[in-house]
């Protein structure tokens, strides 16, 4: 979207100017363009309808409403004229198909802003008139209105968030400084408007006033004076002229100023005339004030008038823009793809000098059937119908003697799959919601009676009684029947109105069911359109309403949707080549003011497709050659055709065939709709030409609107006739003025259908399998997926529970190493201790074993010595470490060096760290 911000976009916005626009070069006899008509026949003006509704701002919506799809930069016959190469031409081209692409990426991005953003991307509040009026006086030099300057500062505000936007907030202030929301000049604008408006104020209050009292002097009597009112800035009294005293009505007291009836008239008394005009000259005043501001204001709008415009028109792009992705998005639709130049015309662009021709066709070769096209008559027996059916489906050209002029790449060049036509799709919409909100007014009002008291009841006994008396048999039944009938009039003779009037909403609402249902079930039928390589010509048979029509025309309008930047109603994704113009023939142009006929009109329009068509462009033609004699429409519709698929030249046996040399003329591609069973033929003798038909179920005797390709398609006029009622022998003569030779070719294409549907049955089947089969694998991909991670997850699992295993035996080592150590200090304190008892004992000349200490006596064991901890404490008195030396202090966790002794008092000073701290002796 910043692309679509900075590109160059500009509307008129003076009204002189709206119906000026720059003449185009004329090309043949009319000036016109020449998809004015086609845009008409193709209904593009009820998509656009549709379209413009989703725009947020009037000049969007105008602009959707009048939408025109984007023209190739290359005059109309560059592709056919000598004086410009069909290099340029090309790049021409390439530049158009790069501006529609342009046009697609909008869209996408606008989409999926949407999406990001939930529809929060609103310019409804933008009121983008006001603002081409404010620009239009602007560039009149006049002041604009208080209303029209704050929608200038109201869009300026909300492009706030588009960069590289001048949205100049200070100009935003500004405009909001001097009017409100309401485009009211503000009472803070000027002391100017301040001063005005307090003295137009007084003024009105005091005129008010003195009529009010006039009006309560009048209406002494009552009922006199009705109200008081301002009538052209001047106060006044309604006045009742009927109860009014005096010959006058008493108008001779004040001034009528009008008598809106016979009874009523509006008087301004005569005490407040003087006050009136004072509250007029006030008004004025405050008037003149406020346009003061509004001068000034214009001024500085005038200054950036050119930013002004530019915010215009990026929002009003950026909404058309949003429109189009929004509609896109209602529709369901999907993003089409260009086919390029080089694939168009099955050309290479290895040179930038390729030539802007199409690949020139092959010699007509014999299609690989049997019989002959023109043998299918002698088809004896339906079996025989069958089988030259079945090898019609299979039709390969053989390999001819001469080689093809230039290959023909083997991607289509048109395929589009399911596609729809949008204006049935909305049609088919539009009734479910006609139908839906019927079924719903329809269920309230039945539920609204329901609700009335007594009317349920008396309607279920009117249904028994009814039912009853429709039940019984013989005298007892008869008798019991007439009981309930008779009850059942009872019951229903006091409500028996609202019970009708239930019955009646109830069958309304089985009435709107019924619609719905129809509604739901009547969906367009997609259809599948694929042009190969090398093909220039469709021609489209079948029975009349089979949707022939419809079928052209959605591919037209899919043409020209994707020209203008709107998805397409197809899926997966569409592939079209960009068509430079779309040109169609269809409908009647009956012209009774030019003296022309419905054939001669076709004519005309006819020539003038002829001329304008280039090798990029697409022509419908619907009901080709009809009109006029059979053979004579069969012979224009045939030279026609050959025409637009690249002109035909003489052979040397003198028989037509493809041109071999560059096309003069012709279109890129011709879609055209006949009843002529010449057509039909074309395709068997010239490869750029191809058959479809609509199908038609021959039991319900209705079209399916189903398109088949390759298929020549059946009238069935006959089968349609019977079908409306005419009379059986008028049908049998005709059958029989008909012939066995055309039922045997009826025959031939009913097998080749039947053929066709049990192909594409296959066809579905074996995609079924397929999609089953790339299911299955998807699964086992899947599942392998899973087994390969749970089998990494294992891995991880084992590889953390042996890292577990291996600090948990790095932990339980450290903790025995720690136990020994421990156990191995405890046992150096025990032997410190024993070793200190004996040196007491011996320097007591007390014996160390085996005798006491106190009596002499043996013990026959160790002698007995004091506790640990007694020992513990003596070891320590004895332990005193001297200055310098390295202590612990266990009791604190603490390592020291002892920097002074107190053995009296038996303490240590210690460095610990930072600090130094006095400790005993015996905690060390």
């Amino acid at each position: 979207l910043g692309r679509a911000i900075s590109e160059p976009f500009s509307f008129s916005f003076s009204g002189e100017d709206d119906g000026e626009e720059e003449e185009e070069e004329s090309f043949g006899d009319e000036d016109r363009d020449p998809e004015s008509e086609t845009l008409s026949a193709l209904e593009w003006p009820s998509l656009c309808s549709t379209l413009s509704s989703f725009a947020s701002t009037s000049f969007g919506r105008h602009l959707l409403l009048n939408l025109q799809p984007p023209k190739a930069p290359y005059p109309r016959y560059a592709l056919h004229s000598q004086d410009e190469t069909p290099s340029e031409a090309q790049r021409g081209y390439e530049d158009f198909q790069g501006h529609c692409e342009g046009l697609l990426e909008e869209t996408a991005a606008a989409i999926e802003l949407e999406e990001r953003a939930g529809g929060a991307v609103d310019y409804s509040g933008v009121n983008t008139s006001l603002v081409g009026d404010a620009l239009r006086v602007l560039g009149r030099g006049m002041s604009v209105s208080g209303v029209q300057g704050a929608a200038v500062a109201a869009m300026m505000a909300a492009a706030n968030g588009l960069k590289p936007m001048a949205t100049r907030p200070d100009l935003v202030r500004r405009i909001w400084s001097a009017v409100d929301e309401e485009g009211q000049v503000r009472d803070t604008a000027s002391a100017e408007v301040r001063q005005a408006r307090a003295a137009c104020q007084l003024a009105a209050a005091r005129a008010r006033e003195a009529v009010a009292r006039a009006a309560r002097g009048r209406g002494a009597g009552g009922g006199v004076v009705e109200e008081v009112v301002e009538v052209d800035g001047r106060f006044c009294m309604v006045v009742n002229r009927q109860l009014m005293s005096g010959g006058d009505g008493g108008a001779s007291s004040g001034l009528v100023v009008k008598s809106p009836s016979s009874s009523l008239m509006v008087i301004e008394p005569t005490s407040a005339v003087q006050l009136n005009n004072r509250y007029s000259e006030t008004s004025a005043e405050a008037w003149r004030a406020e346009q003061a501001v509004l001068a000034l204001l214009s001024g500085e709008l005038r200054e950036a008038v050119g930013d002004i415009q530019q915010v215009l028109e990026t929002l009003v792009r950026l909404d058309v823009i949003i429109a189009r992705a929004r509609y896109s998005s209602w529709l369901g639709a999907t993003r089409p793809s260009f086919t390029s130049l080089s694939e168009a015309f099955g050309v290479t662009t290895t040179t930038s000098s390729a030539p802007l021709t199409p690949a020139t066709p092959a010699t007509p070769a014999t299609p690989a059937m049997s019989p002959e096209p023109a043998n299918i008559t002698e088809a004896s027996t339906p079996a025989d119908a069958a089988r030259s059916a079945e090898s019609a489906l299979s039709i390969k050209s053989t390999t001819s003697a001469e080689p093809a002029t230039s290959a023909v790449p083997s991607t289509p060049l048109l395929d589009i799959r399911s596609l729809r036509h949008p204006l049935l799709l909305q049609q088919h919409r539009a009734a479910q919601k006609r139908a839906n909100q019927r079924l719903q007014k329809a269920k309230r009002a039945a539920n609204r009676l329901r609700m009335r008291p007594g009317i349920a009841a008396a309607a279920a006994a009117a249904a028994v009684g009814a039912g009853a008396a429709a039940a019984g048999v013989g005298d007892r039944g008869l008798e019991a029947g007439a009981g309930a009938s008779v009850g059942g009039g009872v019951a229903g003779g006091s409500a028996g109105g609202w019970v009708s009037l239930l019955t009646e909403a109830e069958r309304e609402v089985r009435g709107a069911e019924g619609e719905l249902a129809r509604a739901e079930a009547s969906v367009p039928v997609p259809i599948d359109v694929t042009v190969t390589r090398g093909c220039r010509v469709v021609t489209v048979t079948g029975p009349n309403t089979g949707g022939k029509t419809a079928a052209i025309k959605a591919v037209g309008l899919a043409a020209l949707m994707a020209r203008c930047g709107v998805y397409v109603l197809a899926s997966p994704t569409p592939c079209l080549p960009l068509f430079d113009l779309v040109l169609a023939d269809i409908g009647d142009s009956q012209s009774l003011t030019q003296s022309l006929s419905t054939f001669s009109s076709h004519l005309v329009r006819i020539r003038t497709i002829l001329e304008a068509a280039t090798l990029c462009s697409l022509v419908l033609l619907d009901e080709l050659g009809a009109g006029t004699d059979p053979i004579e429409g069969a012979a224009l519709a045939t030279a026609v055709l050959e025409h637009l698929a690249g002109g035909v030249e003489e052979g040397e046996d003198g028989s037509s065939g493809a041109s071999s040399g560059a096309s003069s003329g012709g279109a890129l591609l011709t879609m055209a709709t006949t009843h002529h069973g010449q057509l039909k033929t074309l395709k068997y003798r010239d490869t750029r030409f191809e058959n479809a038909s609509v199908e038609f179920d021959d039991e319900r005797l209705a079209p399916t609107y189903r398109l088949l390709w390759g298929i020549p398609g059946r009238s069935n006029a006959l089968n349609i006739a019977q079908r409306l009622g005419l009379p059986r022998e008028i049908i049998s003569a005709a059958r029989e003025l008909q012939g066995s030779a055309k039922m045997q070719v009826n025959e031939v294409i009913t097998a080749m259908e039947e053929a066709k549907r049990a192909y594409e049955m296959d066809v579905d089947a074996t995609a079924s399998v397929l999609r089953q089969a790339e299911s299955l694998y998807s699964d086992l991909t899947s599942t392998a997926r899973r087994l390969q991670l749970h089998q990494q997850a294992l891995q991880l699992d084992g590889q953390q529970k042996v890292q577990t295993a291996v600090l948990d035996g790095h932990k339980a080592i450290r903790a025995a190493a720690r136990a020994a150590v421990r156990k191995a200090r405890e046992g150096e304190e025990a032997a410190l201790f024993e070793g200190a008892g004996r040196r007491r004992g011996m320097e007591k000349g007390e014996a160390v074993s085996g005798w006491s200490i106190q009596d002499g006596s043996s013990t026959g064991g160790l002698p007995k010595v004091g506790s640990a901890s007694s020992a513990q404490k003596q070891l320590k008195q004895e332990r005193i470490p001297s200055v310098g030396a390295t202590v612990s202090v266990p009791r604190l966790g603490l390592r020291g060096k002892v920097l002074q002794l107190n053995a009296e008092k038996r303490e240590a000073l210690l460095q610990c760290g930072r600090m130094q701290m006095t400790i005993s002796l015996d905690d060390l």
